[in-house]
């Protein structure tokens, strides 16, 4: 279905408060990663819980992360009328992710390079990042990776002493990847003729922008319109 030019500009700010709220929780985890936690008096009586807790606390970071890609994709795929049904506007991560995959096999965003100058023929031109960053299967494996740390166990796992084993630099690897997915990106809607692009830190403000953009009758894409985060 079509959208406005005011629902698009609703969309947009919904998507780069989700973006902003991804870049301060990406702070967190690598401060918490690089530094630890603040120190914790009671930890003397269990030094081993300091560790646990910042791995923890890692994971619930990248798990409000996935959470929060999840709707953003929701949100700007908001041209798709099923989007906006009970079932998937209450749907967990999980959920939303496999159903968008069902309604538009290409909604998930797409990583490039942001263009630095205009081509020859005074084209803004993306390059294609085709590696090491976070694709939808990604996510869905972190998301369940998430709940299994996340989880304090059962009383018998807590009596035969297997905790489980969680390799601690695994939080470092999925942020990094998560941070090459949408530190410059486009999210293609189910028009082919119209797409969105996110930067995740403008050059002004330091904040998420995006832009939509529509394709041209030469084949090229134009800028329509720019959101900022308020």
């Amino acid at each position: 279905m079509a959208l406005s030019n005011k629902e698009r500009e609703e969309i947009g700010k919904i998507y780069c408060r989700l973006m902003e709220e991804i870049l301060i929780r990406d702070e967190l985890l690598m401060n918490v990663l690089n530094q630890g936690l603040p120190h914790a008096p009671a930890s003397t009586l269990q030094p081993q819980m300091m560790d646990a807790a910042k791995l923890e606390f890692a994971y619930l970071q990248l798990r409000m992360i996935c959470e929060s890609i999840a709707l953003a994709c929701l949100a700007a795929h908001g041209d798709i009328a099923e989007t906006g049904t009970k079932r998937l506007q209450k749907a967990d991560a999980d959920t939303i992710i496999k159903s968008l995959d069902n309604l538009h096999s290409d909604f998930f965003p797409k990583p490039s390079k942001q263009p630095v100058e205009r081509d020859e023929l005074g084209v803004w031109r993306l390059t294609p990042i085709t590696s090491g960053f976070l694709n939808k299967d990604d996510l869905l494996r972190l998301y369940g990776e998430c709940g299994n740390v996340l989880h304090r166990g059962s009383m018998r796992k807590l009596l035969s002493g297997n905790a489980p084993l969680t390799d601690a630099n695994n939080p470092n690897i999925w942020a990094d990847k998560i941070w090459k997915l949408l530190e410059h990106h486009q999210i293609q809607t189910i028009d082919p003729n119209f797409q969105i692009i996110c930067l995740m830190k403008d050059k002004v403000l330091s904040r998420p922008q995006i832009s939509y953009w529509t394709m041209r009758p030469d084949g090229l894409w134009a800028i329509e319109m720019a959101v900022r985060a308020e």
